[in-house]
C-alpha cells in the first residue's frame, strides 16, 4: 500500500486522499464525517489561573516589614496589607501572561482550532485569540521574517492535523506527501514568488512530520481526474477557479494515457493568475456592503468623497498589513465621525473595528454571493453588527462587482486557448467558483470560440492528486 498522502491544500478549503488497494483514491474525513476542511485556524489564548499566596514569601515580607514598622501597625494588619499586595501582584502577573501570548506560543501550547470549530470559536469571542484565513494566500508574497514564521507555523499545524486525521482513519503512517500547488502563487515576480512559496511549504511539511515532499500542479491534477471519464484521446483546456487562484492547463488526455507515470509531454500549456473566490467576495463587499460603513460619504468642508483605502483595508482579511492598518485606524475613524456628512456610518465602522467583526462580515458576504447564484435578490442579516441592520443586494449588483475579476479570467482563458498549437476539443471548468450558475453562464459566454464546456466538482483536484499518488 502506498504511504503517500495526497493533500489539496486550497486557499479556502483542504481535502485529503489516500490510495486504496485498487489504486483508486479514498477520501479522508477531516471534520467529523465531512471531507472538506475550511483552511482556517484560530489560535486561542490560554487562560491562566491565579496561584495561591506563597506562604514562605509572605512570612519573609512580614518579618521584613516588622523590622521597619514605623507606623506601629499590629501584626494582623501587617499581614493583611502584604496579602493584598501579593494578590494584586499575582493578578497583574496573570493578566500579563494572558495579554502577552503570541501566535507562536498559542500554537505550540496546543491551543489551536481548525476549520468550522475555529470559525465558530472566533465568532463567539473574537478577542479570545487570533484567526487566520487562507494561509495559502500569503505564500510567495513579500512577508517579513515574523510573518513568514507565523504563516509557516500555521501551515505546519494544518498539515499536522490533516496527517493525524489520515493516519487515524487508515491505521497507517504517511511519510510522503503530494501537495497540490497553483501555477503561480502571485501575479508579480512569479518565478521568485513560486520558489519562495514552495520553500516555505516544504519546510512546513517537514515540520509536520513528512520526510518526502512532492508538489503537483492543481489544474493538471484536476485533468487527471477528468481523464477517467473519457473514452477517447482528447486535448482539454482545464480551468480551475479556486479560492485564491485561477489556473489554466491545456493537456492531452485519454484512457490509454492514464497510467503513464510521466505526463510532462502531455501538458501543452499552463498559466495562472492570483484571482479566486475570495477576491470576488472582497470586491462584492467593497462595492455594496461597505456603503453601510461610510463608503461614498463626503467630507463636510469640501464635499469630496472619503478615500476608499480605509474600506479596502477593512475587508482585506487575507492581508496582514491591511488588517494591521485597519486595527490601528481608531484615530482616523474618529476624525471621519466629526468631518463627514454621515457620522453614524463611521460610528458603525468603529464598532466593526473595535469588535473585530470584519471576518464575520466577509463570511456573510460570501454566503450572500452563494445565495445570489440562485436568486435575483437577497437580504443579508447583519444584526451581529447592529440590531435590525441588514443589506439587500441583487444579482445585477453582484455581476457588476465581479466584472474586473471575470475579465482577468477571460483574458487568461483566451490566452490559453490561443497559446497552444493544438486547439482543445473540450473545456473542463472546476473549482469552488465553478458551482455558481452565474459564473458558469458568464464564463461560457465570455470565452469566445470556445469548444464544448464541461463542469466538475470541488473534489477534482484532490482526487487527481490521489490518482497521481497511487501511480
Amino acid at each position: 500500500m502506498c504511504s503517500t498522502l495526497a493533500i489539496d491544500f486550497g486557499s479556502s478549503n483542504c481535502t485529503a486522499f489516500v490510495p486504496n488497494k485498487t489504486g483508486n483514491p479514498t477520501m479522508v474525513p477531516l471534520e467529523g464525517d465531512r471531507f472538506i476542511l475550511p483552511n482556517v485556524i484560530f489560535a486561542k489564548k490560554a487562560n491562566f489561573t491565579r496561584q495561591p499566596i506563597n506562604q514562605d514569601e509572605l512570612q519573609r515580607r512580614i518579618i521584613a516589614e516588622k523590622r521597619t514598622n514605623i507606623n506601629n501597625l499590629n501584626i494582623a494588619l501587617i499581614r493583611k496589607n502584604i496579602e493584598i499586595a501579593m494578590e494584586n501582584e499575582e493578578a497583574i502577573r496573570v493578566e500579563n501572561l494572558y495579554a502577552n501570548q503570541t501566535f507562536k506560543s498559542m500554537i505550540e501550547n496546543g491551543n489551536a482550532l481548525f476549520g468550522t470549530p475555529a470559525i465558530n470559536a472566533f465568532f463567539e469571542d473574537p478577542t479570545a485569540g487570533i484567526l487566520v484565513r487562507s494561509a495559502k494566500s500569503f505564500l510567495g508574497g513579500g512577508l517579513n521574517l515574523d510573518l513568514q514564521i507565523k504563516i509557516q507555523l500555521m501551515i505546519t499545524s494544518m498539515l499536522s492535523y490533516i496527517k493525524e486525521k489520515a493516519e487515524a482513519y487508515t491505521g497507517r503512517g504517511f511519510s510522503r506527501v503530494l501537495l497540490g500547488r497553483p501555477v503561480n502563487y502571485q501575479n508579480h515576480n512569479q518565478i521568485n514568488a513560486n520558489n519562495k512559496a514552495i520553500d516555505l511549504m516544504t519546510e512546513a511539511a517537514k515540520s509536520a512530520g513528512f520526510e518526502e515532499i512532492e508538489f503537483y500542479l492543481e489544474p493538471v491534477a484536476a485533468a487527471l481526474n477528468y481523464e477517467r471519464t473519457l473514452t477517447e484521446e482528447k486535448t482539454v483546456l482545464v480551468i480551475d477557479i479556486g479560492g485564491g487562484t485561477t489556473d489554466c492547463t491545456v493537456m492531452k488526455l485519454g484512457p490509454n494515457l492514464h497510467q503513464n507515470e510521466n505526463r510532462d509531454n502531455d501538458i501543452l500549456l499552463s498559466k495562472g493568475i492570483r484571482v479566486g473566490g475570495a477576491d470576488f467576495d472582497e470586491a462584492f463587499a467593497l462595492s455594496q456592503f461597505m456603503t453601510l460603513f461610510g463608503k461614498s460619504a463626503n467630507y463636510l468642508f469640501n464635499s469630496l468623497p472619503v478615500p476608499n483605502q480605509l474600506f479596502i483595508d477593512a475587508i482585506s482579511v487575507r492581508d496582514f498589513p491591511s488588517q494591521r492598518r485597519f486595527n490601528e485606524s481608531q484615530h482616523a475613524i474618529s476624525n471621519l465621525i466629526n468631518q463627514t456628512n454621515s457620522p453614524e456610518l463611521f460610528q458603525r465602522l468603529e464598532k466593526l473595528r473595535f469588535h473585530l467583526l470584519q471576518h464575520r462580515l466577509i463570511y456573510s458576504v460570501e454566503a450572500t454571493k452563494i445565495a445570489l447564484s440562485n436568486n435575483k435578490e437577497i437580504t443579508t442579516n447583519l444584526d451581529f453588527i447592529e440590531a435590525n441592520l441588514s443589506k439587500t443586494t441583487t444579482l445585477t449588483q453582484l455581476e457588476k462587482a465581479f466584472d474586473n475579476h471575470l475579465n482577468d479570467i477571460r483574458i487568461l482563458c483566451e490566452e490559453s486557448l490561443n497559446g497552444t498549437p493544438i486547439q482543445p476539443d473540450e473545456v473542463f471548468i472546476t473549482g469552488g467558483m465553478s458551482f455558481s450558475p452565474f459564473i458558469r453562464n458568464k464564463l461560457s459566454s465570455l470565452i469566445k470560440n470556445s469548444p464544448p464546456v464541461r463542469f466538475g466538482n470541488e473534489f477534482n483536484v484532490g482526487m487527481g492528486l490521489g490518482l497521481r499518488a497511487s501511480i
